[in-house]
């Protein structure tokens, strides 16, 4: 029971702390960047509608790019700012779980991150509603759609919400293994997950990038199929995406609480 009021304090702490526009300036930049990208484009428009926009921006744009760099700034954050900050000695000398900490801390990351890019990916798609709706008129299309029955909105906001659960927990675990997340971080988003979800074959469901193209091609409007990757791929079912990305976020969690049990943290001076 102290354990869980330990956590629940640092998820507070940490979501809290998340927010402060002086500790995530640059993260709402790349949040909101593609919204204004989104608007530009939609005004301007003459050969694409509003939801050739929406799938696009936030597929290659939003999707590989500005979610895991969002999650990789706050998860790393959840060890590596006090290890900056010089405060993790104090936070260790103290009769805490180290596991309930950590655990804690990356939840609130979690929070912080799923709220935000969630926000960002609705603003998306309603800065691409100013894009034409096509020559004939039609209420099933983007945006006039019901969210019951959309084919764009919601596949967005929840390959986005997967996307925050599976690289927030990932990085923040990451930050416990390496003094240096970031770089690390930015090898796998861009090296890694960048070559092997472009490969044809099995190669693909090694990265997290797969999954969320799953959902998507899962729960999409027949237009997504036009996407690159999107029309040869052999996707995952739903339940599949939910179990694996669930699996990997539970394995985050215990590996960064196995080792920041035993990791000693030494300050340079």
């Amino acid at each position: 029971m102290q354990n869980l009021r330990i956590l629940g304090l640092f998820a507070r702490t940490q979501f809290l702390r998340s927010l402060a526009p002086r500790q995530s300036w640059l993260v709402y930049v790349f949040t909101l960047l593609p919204s204004f990208v989104a608007l530009a484009i939609g005004l301007n428009a003459r050969r694409i509608d509003a939801e050739g926009v929406a799938m696009h921006l936030s597929w290659f744009l939003f999707l590989q790019v500005v979610v895991p760099l969002v999650t990789l700034l706050a998860g790393q954050a959840v060890i590596s700012r006090e290890v900056d900050d010089r405060t993790i000695t104090y936070l260790f000398s103290r009769p805490i779980s180290r596991p309930a900490m950590f655990v804690g801390r990356a939840l609130g990351a979690l929070g912080f991150t799923a709220l935000l890019l969630g926000a960002g990916a609705l603003l998306l798609c309603y800065a691409a509603s100013f894009a034409p709706q096509g020559l004939v008129p039609n209420p099933e299309r983007f945006p006039l759609a019901p969210w019951s029955g959309d084919g764009v909105v919601l596949p967005i906001l929840g390959a986005v919400l997967l996307g925050s659960l599976a690289y927030t927990l990932m990085f923040a675990a990451l930050g416990v293994f390496t003094r240096h997340p970031m770089i690390l971080g930015l090898l796998y988003t861009f090296a890694v997950e960048g070559f092997l979800s472009n490969l044809p074959g099995s190669n693909q469901a090694l990265t997290v990038q797969y999954y969320l193209r799953s959902w998507i091609a899962a729960h999409g409007a027949q237009g997504w199929s036009k996407l690159e990757g999107f029309g040869l791929a052999d996707f995952q079912s739903p339940a599949g995406v939910l179990l694996r990305l669930g699996l990997l976020a539970a394995l985050a969690l215990a590996l960064g609480s196995w080792r920041i049990r035993r990791k000693e943290f030494v300050l340079s001076s």
